[in-house]
């Protein structure tokens, strides 16, 4: 009977990389839930918009209340949703607190989402394309807390 070969093993991340890997899945996970709820607002006229806070850094959420809030007053809707085409982490910071940020570039696909106004018309994105690059920067609010987006910048130049 022949010897069968060893299988290798597999490598295993020490303490520090392992956390740095948790808090990055952490942080797309935080994008991805916060475009799917941003997404049901939108489809249903802005009605609850005020859920979306906890998504969003303090710095960020007072101008997206006053977008939402505009859009809801407007009777504004949106339909399907911008689906993250991939996701690229640009940076880490890590934080002997709890206070890691996450940056990462996603390419947003817009092709099946549509935005509409009061009327129904609608909205013209001009010459924005449907596939965009958004740089996102995620916040850890500390051990046991949860993540906060605290940018959001769309470069619409950039093709993805």
């Amino acid at each position: 009977m022949e010897d069968e070969p060893t299988p290798e093993p597999t490598p295993t991340l020490d303490e520090a990389e392992q956390l740095k890997q948790d808090n990055i899945d952490a942080a797309k996970k935080r994008i991805i839930d916060f475009s799917a709820a941003a997404a049901a607002v939108g489809a249903a006229g802005y009605e609850g918009w005020e859920e979306l806070e906890d998504y969003l850094s303090l710095d960020l959420w007072p101008f997206y209340a006053d977008l939402y809030a505009e859009g809801e007053a407007a009777g504004a809707y949106s339909d399907g949703a911008g689906q993250a085409a991939s996701m690229t982490v640009t940076g880490y910071q890590p934080s002997d607190a709890g206070l890691e940020r996450v940056t990462i570039d996603v390419c947003i696909d817009r092709s099946a989402s549509r935005a509409y106004d009061g009327d129904g018309e609608l909205i013209d994105r001009g010459d924005t394309p449907d596939r965009v690059v958004v740089e996102y920067v995620v916040v850890h609010n500390g051990p046991n807390t949860w993540w906060r987006i605290a940018e959001m910048k769309p470069r619409t130049d950039e093709k993805c």
